[in-house]
């Protein structure tokens, strides 16, 4: 069988094959879409998204191949992310300067950049950028000239994350990173981290300045984000049967128009939903959310399964690469149920 064969029949297979169906349903859907050049654009990235990943599972060297393209995507978003804040910096207007009460400049909205980034995206980048530090700085037989790299990439992601005001990505990081440290065995590092946030949360002093920090300033009560999710939720779940099975057909962060309110229409985005299954119960349909959530089940089984096949061959410096991969799988996916789709990390677990 030649090699392209090979690679289409491999994109009908396992983790790509609920990915291409949900690709080609997210097409489909253009049929019902007001924004059809947007939601043709969401499927032909998550397609080809599956055409990488066939190449990928085809290759010799599977997994070394699959951890060269995460590092690439993971460089490449880190590094596009910071030259658009190096360009709001310079060149933004005093409109996109604008902070979410007296929050740093990390937390503003960057709506005319790339990629679009609010506090939250921000936060979700530091988060995975001192992940990948703090896996660099962990890596058996590392030189001290990498752990010292490490070290830096570690903080530039932990000062991100924290002047980015986001309040469950932090809490999400710290998960992801005691999980990361009772698979590796580092009670140390656990028992540091509990008595740091326990301490936080016990000394007087500290606690104020912390709740004040992460209160995000008297304005956060303008944002009134928990109405916009009520209402876009109560919206999309009265939708008639076919809209609620097939979705419609909007991509990520395009708008939704309330036609069934009363007065004036109310407009919607997606990103009012704070919720990747309603996201994609927007989009897709109850389908699509079906086969998204069974990706998502698969890869949990399947990464813990592949942790166990890796401890039986003793290869620690593989195991310690996809330790790395569960915490950002877990820090994605509890972010999902507060946020939005896994529109940060999209090629990062079907590979």
């Amino acid at each position: 069988m030649s090699n392209p064969a090979n690679r289409i029949k491999a994109m009908f297979t396992g983790n790509l094959r609920y990915l291409t169906i949900y690709a080609c349903l997210a097409l489909l859907t253009v049929v019902f879409s007001q924004l059809k050049s947007m939601t043709m654009f969401k499927g032909i990235e998550v397609l080809l998204i599956c055409m990488v990943g066939a190449i990928i599972a085809t290759s010799k060297d599977r997994e070394s191949s699959a951890i060269t393209f995460t590092t690439g995507v993971f460089w490449i978003y880190t590094l596009s992310v910071f030259s658009a804040l190096i360009e709001l910096a310079v060149f933004g207007s005093a409109q996109h300067k604008q902070l979410v009460g007296a929050t740093p400049l990390l937390a503003t909205q960057m709506e005319s950049s790339y990629p679009p980034m609010v506090g939250n995206g921000l936060g979700f980048l530091g988060a995975l950028t001192a992940l990948f530090g703090l896996y660099r700085f962990d890596m058996p037989q590392a030189r001290n000239r990498t752990k010292a790299i490490a070290l830096i990439i570690l903080a530039a992601g932990a000062v991100i994350l924290f002047l980015s005001y986001t309040r469950s990505v932090l809490l999400f990081f710290i998960v992801s990173v005691l999980i990361i440290a009772a698979y590796e065995k580092r009670t140390i590092r656990i028992g540091v981290i509990l008595i740091t946030v326990i301490s936080l949360l016990a000394a007087p002093g500290i606690q104020d300045k912390v709740i004040d920090h992460l209160r995000r300033g008297a304005t956060d009560e303008q944002i009134t984000s928990l109405s916009s999710r009520t209402q876009f939720w109560d919206t999309i779940l009265k939708r008639d049967p076919v809209q609620l099975m097939v979705g419609e057909g909007f991509a990520t962060g395009t708008l939704f128009q309330d036609y069934q309110s009363r007065g004036t229409h109310k407009v919607f985005t997606s990103r009012n939903a704070h919720n990747s299954v309603l996201e994609i119960i927007m989009s897709s349909g109850f389908i699509g959310a079906a086969i998204w959530l069974t990706i998502i089940i698969r890869i949990g089984l399947q990464m813990v399964k592949i942790r166990r096949k890796l401890r039986s061959m003793k290869e620690w410096g593989r195991l310690h690469f996809h330790h790395f991969m569960m915490g950002v799988f877990v820090l994605s996916a509890l972010r999902s149920i507060m946020n939005s789709t896994f529109v940060y990390v999209d090629y990062f677990f079907f590979v």
